[in-house]
């Protein structure tokens, strides 16, 4: 079969093909999109679609509601998610009130300068990036001068965050001349010829004159338009094939027994997706087994996503909810590992006593809208104290934490989870202080402190978790947070050597306490902890989707107070002091959580104005003292030098001291 792209967007609203419960998110990046169009309008092939009859898939239904879509689409949600992207209005929320978290734009006035192998330049603009993309091909995010840039024209101050921005209120900042696609799409439909189409075209710039940088071309622009016009015309003969996979090459798909599976414990239906994904954009062990778990418990995707909203990727919650499923049945010691692909299908046959079991708690967590798992996962949320909105207690745990520990700790997360099914999470004291301790300062696995826990939890009570607690410090499974003193670590001057120029780092690796110090200095989440009332009122930030934890995507920039270039620069000579100087400008002493914007706009200057704010300065622990150095002096100067290591300590225990309250009710004497 052979499809148009207006077919192809239609798809779901005339009930033609719709997606299965098996299928990922949405998984590619800006220039993946964006060259797909440049491919389409070329007249390139772009592959084909693999759909299967939605007759001869019916675990594929993610709900109870009848399905009267004829296919599911096995193969192409992300090609298929590109092309309706196109027809995207520039709008907040789409038709069903949801909200759009992108946009494609044509850009009518390229740079004569763009090296570049497309022809059309379709640019993205996202939710996560709402000012776009660099005009190139890899779609390079752009820099600090950029975002401030965008940030200002789009809502008239350099201060407003990223979160705020609403999609009519962006555009690709580096475009010239650019114009929403859908809104190109729409203008070519009412178009009697490529001079008319110009027209509209020009005259919808003109409109919107703030869009865009440039005094506008409308030579190069009419020039843009008529090329476009002709490559719209052609398209409209443009078709994607769309191949049907027979009913036998998956009539293995609902049986479960040994013969039907390979060695992998996989069936048709699950190899065919792999290795789909596999030559495409890789899928991830927690996805795969997503997809697993939805090919068979397709009723519970709904309810799962819901739930996982701005807390969690959905496939961490249902791999979440299904450990503790089979942790409550197994009536083993410590928590079950994440299953396997075979294991899940294996549940869903319900055969024996134990499978049944587990099944029956997936149902209880899943049943009414996912009624119980909502209720567990508010109940760690309130006992962890996260921070969500303005009016929470801004000492609240920071939600970008928290998701931290989801990621990054999951056992840690399920032990949360298990406390509040068994209803117990208010009876170990300072939820926020044993996660985070487990966390940032766990020395052997952390299952296998967390399955220790586990039996406290079954059978104990605070005190026997305080008892367990200095257990596991005493064998140095857990890091003890030592009250900071001269005597066990915290001497700025104690690690110096060869008249104070040198720190000695090495002939302490041996001492207890240096595992732990090493943390402290070196554990960025601590600074968002300890400054957590400024972290929360700044930003008021929920990581909604994990992209928005890496650099580039976040409001924020944990980063030098003192510039790393004050003792390291190219080309620059260096006092005597440089090396000491050096080793402390990357301890936690010296680091803060700013807004990006401001961060990468002071630059290397003796500037604190930020810092010297009264509020700020008390809850971002700022040192007077980094007022009396200078970018000149500091490595030449002895008194100097060792007044910036004292206040980059004195801050680091500071911030140190913050977080171990959260631990004292746990702690004895040491």
């Amino acid at each position: 079969m052979q499809y148009s792209l207006k077919e192809i967007v239609n798809w779901e609203r005339e009930k033609i093909v719709d997606l299965p419960a098996l299928q990922r998110g949405l998984v590619w990046a800006p220039h993946q999109v964006e060259l797909l169009w440049d491919s389409i309008l070329r007249g390139f092939p772009i592959g084909a679609f693999a759909l299967t009859p939605v007759a001869d898939n019916k675990r594929q239904l993610t709900n109870t509601s009848d399905r009267v879509a004829q296919y599911f689409l096995l193969d192409g949600q992300q090609r298929y998610n590109a092309i309706k992207a196109a027809f995207t209005p520039w709008a907040d929320k789409d038709e069903d009130g949801n909200p759009i978290r992108s946009v494609l734009w044509v850009e009518f006035m390229p740079s004569p300068n763009m090296n570049s192998t497309r022809r059309f330049w379709i640019k993205t603009v996202t939710s996560a990036h709402p000012w776009g993309f660099a005009n190139n091909d890899s779609c390079s995010v752009l820099g600090w001068r950029a975002y401030r840039e965008a940030l200002k024209r789009f809502t008239g101050s350099e201060e407003t965050r990223i979160q705020d921005v609403k999609m009519t209120q962006a555009w690709p900042i580096k475009a010239r001349c650019p114009v929403p696609f859908a809104t190109v799409m729409e203008l070519f439909e009412k178009a009697e010829s490529d001079a008319s189409f110009t027209v509209e075209i020009v005259s919808w710039c003109k409109e919107h004159e703030t869009v865009g940088v440039e005094s506008k071309d409308f030579e190069l622009v009419g020039r843009t338009a008529r090329e476009l016009f002709c490559a719209l015309k052609r398209m409209k003969g443009y078709r994607i094939v769309a191949n049907v996979l027979q009913p036998e090459t998956l009539a293995d798909q609902d049986v479960i027994d040994d013969a039907s599976l390979a060695d992998d414990g996989t069936n048709s239906l699950e190899q065919l997706f792999t290795r789909i994904n596999t030559l495409g954009t890789p899928i991830s062990p927690y996805d795969l087994r997503y997809s697993a778990i939805k090919a068979y418990w397709g009723r519970i995707k709904n309810a799962n996503d819901e739930i996982a909203g701005t807390i969690m990727p959905a496939s961490n919650l249902a791999i979440f909810a299904f450990r503790l499923a089979l942790t409550l049945v197994s009536g083993k010691r410590g928590f079950v590992d994440t299953p396997s692909v075979q294991r899940i299908r294996l549940l869903s046959v319900k055969g024996d006593e134990e499978n049944l079991a587990t099944c029956s708690i997936v149902d209880e967590l899943y049943n009414n809208g996912g009624r119980r798992l909502r209720e567990i996962i508010e109940t760690v949320e309130a006992a962890l104290r996260v921070y969500k909105r303005e009016g929470d207690p801004t000492d609240g745990l920071p939600a970008v934490i928290r998701t931290s520990i989801i990621l990054n700790s999951p056992d840690v997360y399920l032990l949360l989870l298990y406390m509040a099914y068994k209803g117990r999470i208010g009876d170990f004291g300072n939820v926020a202080g044993i996660a985070t301790w487990l966390h940032w300062f766990s020395v052997e696995q952390q299952k296998k402190i967390v399955d220790e826990i586990k039996d406290v939890v079954d059978y104990g009570d605070l005190a026997s978790l305080k008892r367990l607690v200095a257990g596991l410090c005493e064998s140095r499974a857990l890091m003890y947070p030592i009250e900071p003193s001269e005597e066990n670590f915290l001497s700025p001057r104690k690690f110096l050597k060869e008249n104070n120029t040198v720190c000695d780092w090495e002939s302490f690796e041996a001492e207890p306490w240096y595992a732990l110090f090493d943390r402290i200095w070196s554990q960025r989440e601590l600074v968002i902890f300890a400054t957590r009332r400024y972290f929360n009122e700044e930003f008021r930030y929920d990581p909604a989707e994990t992209k928005f934890l890496t650099g580039h995507n976040r409001p924020w920039d944990i980063d030098h107070i003192i510039p790393k270039s004050w003792v390291s620069r190219q080309g620059v000579t260096m006092g005597a002091y440089q090396k000491v100087c050096n080793a402390w400008i990357w301890s936690n002493g010296n680091y803060a959580a700013i807004p990006f914007t401001m961060n990468r706009s002071k630059g290397n200057h003796e500037d604190w104005v930020y810092y010297l704010d009264p509020v700020r300065k008390r809850e971002l622990f700022f040192d007077e003292i980094f007022l009396e150095l200078k970018s000149d002096k500091m490595t030449f100067e002895e008194t100097m030098a060792m007044s910036f290591i004292e206040a980059a300590h004195r801050r680091m225990v500071a911030m140190y001291e913050e977080w171990r309250k959260s631990v004292i009710a746990y702690l004895g004497s040491k």
